[in-house]
């Protein structure tokens, strides 16, 4: 799932743990998908895609879009799942 900056995004209750306040329930994406590199000490190089997000008055950086994903509460996903599941 890509995400577009401005967006409003909703934590889900992981998203909420990482931030440190359970209260502040939305972020904003304040980047376009950049790439990223494994930190120097790891064994493979790897790349991968992350965003900024701005919390409550946190602004965290480098997020992979995979983290992200979890941090966020995708309700499309969840309508979807509901659907499958009466099928």
């Amino acid at each position: 799932m890509a995400f577009k900056v401005g967006e409003l995004v909703k934590l889900s209750d992981f998203g909420k743990l990482i931030h440190g306040d359970k209260l502040c329930g939305v972020g904003i994406v304040l980047s376009e998908p950049y790439d990223l590199l494994t930190p120097l000490g790891s064994e493979e190089t790897t790349y991968y895609e992350a965003y900024d997000l701005l919390v409550g008055d946190e602004v965290i950086k480098g997020i992979p879009t995979d983290f992200l994903n979890r941090m966020t509460d995708n309700e499309k996903m969840e309508e979807m799942a509901k659907r499958d599941k009466a099928d």
